[in-house]
């Protein structure tokens, strides 16, 4: 007799994100997810499909994934997947206080640099376990002490705050160099608000119909609501 396969209870994010997402309703294959990212509430996170563009993200839910296996992400339905430019105002907050983990700088509570976020794993209730470093080191979830846009804090044992790990240390003028490519890439300038978008400390504030200037983008930037710009940006 085949011996049953253990259900898994643990995910990793690169896992996740290397399944192909499959509706039972019609067997259609919905594409891939590109990023995970997680929402205010503890357990709740969205996928961002890989096929989405901007001011046109789809997302899927984690309470709409019907089961993660080892070849599929599971749906009940091909409207489980929500656009997130159309969907209700619940979401749609839920969306603009949620973050990424993956290619998050991680600094320790000294000052030092630690490197950067790699992997991550959940697990099956959608809770974050621990971080995964470029060096392979992990951090658990208890040592995190802030996860902000583009850094997260960590608690490091025996970490004096004199030196970071050797082979953490990098060239930052060519780090700089990439992250502002990168940037320019993604960045939503020239672009038109579809709707209203304030940052959650209500600092920063755009009416539907503006256009993006790098003022604006700027702005945004510094209030945290780059996201949510992004997410009704066409």
């Amino acid at each position: 007799m085949k011996r049953r396969r253990e259900k898994q209870t643990m995910y990793k994010a690169t896992e996740i994100l290397s399944l192909p997402i499959r509706d039972i309703k019609e067997g259609e294959c919905r594409g891939k997810a590109r990023n995970i990212l997680f929402g205010a509430k503890q357990g709740q996170y969205y996928l961002e499909l890989d096929k989405s563009c901007l001011g046109q993200a789809e997302v899927l839910a984690k309470e709409n994934i019907a089961g993660i296996g080892e070849n599929f992400i599971l749906i009940e339905k091909k409207s489980d997947i929500k656009m997130a430019l159309s969907a209700d105002e619940t979401l749609r907050a839920s969306l603009r206080d949620s973050y990424v983990l993956l290619g998050v700088e991680v600094i320790s509570e000294s000052g030092c640099h630690l490197g950067t976020i790699v992997d991550f794993i959940i697990d099956e209730k959608g809770v974050l376990s621990c971080i995964i470093l470029d060096d392979e080191v992990s951090i658990d979830k208890a040592d995190i002490i802030t996860v902000c846009e583009d850094v997260v804090f960590v608690k490091v044992a025996g970490d004096d705050g004199k030196t970071a790990k050797k082979d953490n240390k990098k060239d930052f003028t060519e780090e700089n160099t990439e992250d502002e490519k990168v940037e320019e890439e993604k960045s939503p300038v020239g672009l038109t608000v579809k709707e209203d978008v304030s940052s959650a400390d209500g600092a920063f504030a755009i009416k539907a119909g503006s256009v993006i200037t790098e003022e604006i983008f700027n702005q945004a930037k510094e209030h945290d609501a780059v996201l949510a710009l992004g997410f009704v940006a066409v």
